[in-house]
């Protein structure tokens, strides 16, 4: 038997920073994963916007996790050698003169003059869409490269003997009060981080992870020049050589997790429709969101098997939340404090098998 302080079992963006925090910590770890690339870490953008919706709200406790997120980003660039957290802000296209009223009224209010520029400054924008009613800028925003940070950390688990590649056996899993068994692995405790996968587990699926189909697009704008992200019906973000990801579809209801010719022509539709440039589509992609009903992460303990745990539902603003809530996961399962009510898992406590 090779005894692990922690499993975790999912390498998406959950289950590398927990385990990033978990090793900061002095903890032995396993990871066991099976990669997709059509998984919700390997498709989003990245993006870390502290303002949102039409209404241009304060994203929920950004005033904490905006500062926390970008030095977590930043020492895992370090420590791995990789630039992954690339501050940009977001131009946000205003359609009419209620909007541009809206925006400026929330611009002067306590709280918000951090986040919204008094005067946006739209560059290459301004030529290269269609005409604007005007724009607005958010200040504090970041794209986080998650493909690479999950590549990368994966290099290193494995390096150090930390990453098992499988599909997860349930059948194979022994928990008592004791301790986990895996087959030939003991450890104290083991973590689900399995995002939208955590339907089909017996242990936590009867939790209320509703879920949502993103589809996107990655295109190629070679006159663009694009350096800030923009978002109006869809988000155009910024890549290396002239690339840029197009999205996201917001599908609550869907059939499967693979790319459909609606989304494709819905995602051309709505570039068109502001972009005067013409561009070639490289590559669409779907996948699944862990988005739960009360927009929440979820986490915690099985309340029949208190070794097993829950690290999940990190949802559409993942790249902002996963950090601190990484590092609060953490904490609890080193004992150093209880789970948030706000995002633990006794919420649902009807929701259990």
């Amino acid at each position: 038997m090779t005894d692990k302080d922690f499993i975790l079992v999912g390498q998406g963006l959950a289950g590398t920073l927990l385990a990033h925090f978990l090793k900061a910590a002095g903890k032995s770890i396993l990871i066991i994963d099976h990669p997709k690339g059509n998984a919700a870490s390997q498709v989003a953008a990245g993006i870390i916007n502290p303002v949102t919706g039409r209404r241009f709200v304060k994203s929920w406790m950004i005033e904490t996790l905006l500062p926390f997120a970008k030095s977590t980003y930043q020492t895992i660039e370090k420590q791995l050698g990789i630039h992954i957290y690339h501050e940009k802000n977001i131009l946000r296209a205003l359609a009419n003169p209620k909007e541009e009223n809206d925006w400026l009224a929330r611009a002067t209010e306590p709280g918000y003059t951090a986040y919204l520029a008094e005067n946006a400054e739209p560059g290459n924008y301004r030529s290269h869409l269609y005409p604007l009613y005007a724009f607005g800028e958010t200040l504090g925003c970041a794209q986080v490269d998650l493909p690479l940070l999950i590549a990368a950390y994966r290099t290193a688990f494995k390096a150090n003997d930390e990453y098992v590649e499988e599909f997860f056996d349930h059948n194979a899993l022994k928990a008592d009060v004791d301790g986990i068994t895996y087959r030939q692995w003991k450890a104290s405790g083991l973590i689900f981080c399995e995002g939208f996968g955590m339907k089909t587990n017996p242990l936590f699926k009867n939790l209320p992870m509703r879920g949502d189909k993103g589809q996107v697009l990655e295109v190629h704008i070679p006159e663009a020049g694009f350096e800030k992200m923009f978002k109006d019906q869809v988000f155009i973000v910024p890549k290396a050589g002239g690339q840029y990801w197009i999205g996201a579809t917001y599908e609550p209801r869907f059939e499967d997790e693979h790319p459909t010719t609606a989304g494709r022509a819905f995602l051309q539709q709505q570039l068109s429709a502001c972009l005067q440039l013409p561009f070639e589509v490289m590559a669409h992609k779907a996948a699944i969101r862990p988005t739960v009903k009360d927009r929440r992460p979820l986490l915690g303990t099985h309340p029949d098997f208190p070794r097993v745990h829950l690290f999940n539902g990190l949802g559409t603003k993942g790249t902002s939340l996963a950090p601190y809530w990484a590092q609060h996961m953490a904490d609890y399962l080193e004992g150093k404090l209880e789970i948030d009510p706000q995002v633990a898992i006794g919420r649902f406590q009807g929701d259990f098998p």
